[in-house]
């Protein structure tokens, strides 16, 4: 008994520890959660800062930008002080803010580190976890899928939903990899298979000999080293 009660406490702290990490953070009955939780929490800058957004049409801009985890949004202040997001970030090649680089690829990605052309990078999201969902429109559902909180575009005014009942938001982390042209795949074995097709063999040799872990930063970077090695 006194070992299952230490494994039991255990198990309870190492959870109670990856929560704490994932920045879980709970949006009442009522309220809308880009309105409540914290800028610390939800932008991965403390304030604003000057970056340079350089579009695939060879043009760039100079604009003070901050990104925003809770609505994967790459937003910038006007003149009038206003925060607004880029319209149509299709059109991005890369984002440079600070020492930081974004990438936009069906949301934004941030790159960790760039070996010859090939890059990997992070995806750091909040969302709605499951059983915590509410609907927009009054309803509760006990969605078994992972749901993201987003907003509502009309007439190009931004309607923040609000929850109709208590919701725990928690950051995930999703990685990937991406080539010269900024395609990207998830940083997964067949992402990796898709990337660099021409040595699928190596790569799965690789992955066996090393039992590659591929939700830890490190090892990732490691197989892409061994896979830019092998170009």
């Amino acid at each position: 008994m006194r070992v299952l009660f230490i494994l039991i406490a255990c198990l309870y702290y190492n959870n109670y520890c990856a929560a704490q990490a994932q920045k879980n953070y709970i949006v009442k009955a009522g309220e809308a959660p880009d309105e409540v939780i914290p800028g610390e929490v939800k932008y991965i800058f403390p304030a604003f800062k000057e970056g340079t957004v350089f579009l695939r049409s060879g043009a760039f801009v100079k604009q003070q930008f901050n990104y925003n985890h809770l609505l994967d949004e790459m937003q910038f202040l006007n003149t009038a002080g206003d925060t607004l997001a880029i319209a149509d970030p299709g059109l991005i090649k890369y984002v440079s803010i600070d020492s930081l680089v974004f990438y936009y690829n069906k949301g934004y990605l941030r790159q960790i580190v760039q070996i010859r052309s090939y890059k990997l990078a992070v995806k750091q999201q909040m969302i709605q976890i499951p059983d915590k969902v509410s609907t927009a429109y009054g309803g509760s559902s006990g969605s078994s899928a992972i749901t993201t909180y987003s907003s509502i575009y009309s007439s190009d005014k931004v309607h923040r939903l609000k929850v109709d009942r208590d919701v725990l938001f928690q950051t995930i982390t999703n990685w990937y990899i991406g080539d010269q042209y900024n395609h990207f795949e998830k940083a997964d074995k067949k992402g990796f298979y898709t990337i660099f097709s021409s040595k699928r063999d190596a790569i799965r040799k690789y992955i066996a000999k090393n039992n590659t872990d591929f939700n830890k930063e490190a090892a990732l970077e490691q197989l892409l080293r061994f896979c830019t090695e092998q170009q």
